[in-house]
C-alpha cells in the first residue's frame, strides 16, 4: 500500500482484490490509498492480467463507467473507488489424432472465442468432426449431449478436453468382473476404447478379487495366455477374455478343540480358493482319545468324510469332543 501526501484520502479498489492499476501513469497494486487535493484531477487505468489459464478482464468503475481508462475528480470527503474485473477462463480443445477437426461455440452466443477464453461459468458446446464408420471418445470435465460428437462445459477454471476420433476397440469377459489395463489404464469389463487405425494397444489382463471370491485371467478367445500388442484394425475390433470364477472354501476348527483333530482336503488349497463347481472331499480326523461329532456353518450332520461342491463361498466348522471321562 503506498500513500501518496494530499487532502482527501482515495481508497483505490479491485474487485476481485489484488490486481493493479494505473494511477497517473504509475502501476500500483490495490488496495491502494492516496491523498489527493479536493477537485484535483487523476488518470485511472484498470489493468487486465493474464495468469496461465486465467484471465480477469476488465468490466466497470464503481460509477458504471465501462472504459478502462477513467478521469477521477477527488471529491469533498474521502471516498473508495473500485475497479470490477471479470474472470474468464481458457478452454483448449484438442482432437487426437491431431489433424481432427475440433471446435468450440458459447451456448449463449453461438460462437466461438477468438482466443479460446469463456467467462467464468459460461457453458461452452465442444464438438468434432467425424466421418463415417468412424466414434469420438472424450476426456476431461464435461457433461454428455446425447449426441456422441459433442459435449458440454461448464467454465469453472481452465479447462483442457480431448476428442479422441477412430475406431472402436472392445474388450469383454465371459464372466462380470472382468478387468483389464488398456495402455496403461484399469477398466472394468466391458471396456471400449477409441483408437486410430494402426495404432498399436497394449492390453493387460488384471485378476480381480473380494475376500471370499475372485476372477483369473485364463485365455484370450484366441488362445493368447497373457499381456498382448494390438494393431487396431481398420474396422475396429473385438476381443473376448476368459476367465474363471473362484471361490473361498473356509474350514476352521475352535481353538478349545484344535488339539482334538484336523481336517484334511482330497484336493489341497494353498489360499482356501477353488474354482467354480470344483467337489472336495473333507476328512475330519480325531486324535486318538478324541471323536468328531458333526459340522456346523454351510454344512450340518456328522457325515464323514464330506463332498462338496465349491459353487459359493463356504465357510465350515469341524467340531471335536474328548469322551467325559477324558481329560487332557
Amino acid at each position: 500500500m503506498k500513500v501518496t501526501v494530499g487532502g482527501r484520502k482515495v481508497r483505490l479498489l479491485t474487485d476481485p482484490p489484488n490486481l493493479s492499476l494505473n494511477v497517473d501513469g504509475q502501476l500500483v497494486q490495490t488496495p491502494y490509498v492516496a491523498q489527493w487535493v479536493e477537485g484535483s484531477r487523476h488518470k485511472l487505468e484498470a489493468v487486465s492480467r493474464t495468469s496461465g489459464g486465467t484471465r480477469n478482464v476488465f468490466a466497470h468503475w464503481t460509477d458504471g463507467w465501462p472504459l478502462p481508462e477513467y478521469t477521477y475528480d477527488v471529491p469533498t470527503s474521502d471516498a473508495e473507488f473500485t475497479a470490477t474485473f471479470r474472470n474468464q477462463y481458457q478452454l483448449t480443445v484438442r482432437g487426437e489424432p491431431s489433424r481432427v477437426p475440433v471446435g468450440t461455440m458459447a451456448l449463449n452466443t453461438l460462437q466461438p472465442s477468438p482466443d479460446g477464453f469463456y467467462d467464468a461459468g459460461a457453458v461452452v458446446l465442444a464438438y468434432a468432426t467425424i466421418a463415417s464408420g468412424q466414434e469420438v471418445s472424450w476426456t476431461g470435465e464435461y457433461k454428455p449431449t446425447g449426441a456422441p460428437e459433442q459435449v458440454e462445459i461448464t467454465m469453472d477454471g481452465p479447462k483442457t478436453i480431448v476428442a479422441r476420433v477412430g475406431v472402436p476397440v472392445r474388450v469383454l469377459s465371459l464372466r462380470q468382473g472382468g478387468r483389464v489395463e488398456i495402455d496403461g489404464v484399469a477398466y472394468a469389463t466391458p471396456a471400449t476404447v477409441i483408437r486410430a487405425p494402426g495404432q498399436a494397444v497394449s492390453l493387460t489382463p488384471l485378476d480381480s478379487a473380494d475376500s471370499d471370491r475372485r476372477f483369473r485371467f485364463v485365455d484370450w478367445e484366441d488362445g493368447v495366455a497373457g499381456a498382448r500388442t494390438l494393431v487396431t484394425p481398420a474396422e475396429g475390433a473385438t476381443l473376448l477374455m476368459n476367465y474363471r470364477m473362484q471361490y473361498r472354501l473356509t474350514i476352521g476348527i475352535p481353538a478349545q478343540e484344535a488339539r482334538l483333530g484336523e481336517v484334511v482336503a482330497s484336493i489341497p488349497s494353498a489360499d482356501g480358493f477353488y474354482d467354480l463347481g470344483t467337489r472336495v472331499v473333507l476328512d475330519a480326523r480325531a486324535i486318538t482319545g478324541s471323536a468328531f461329532i458333526g459340522w456346523t456353518g454351510d454344512a450340518s450332520g456328522q457325515q464323514n468324510p464330506l463332498e462338496i461342491s465349491v459353487d459359493r463361498p463356504l465357510n465350515l466348522t469341524a467340531r471335536f469332543a474328548l469322551p467325559l471321562s477324558t481329560v487332557i
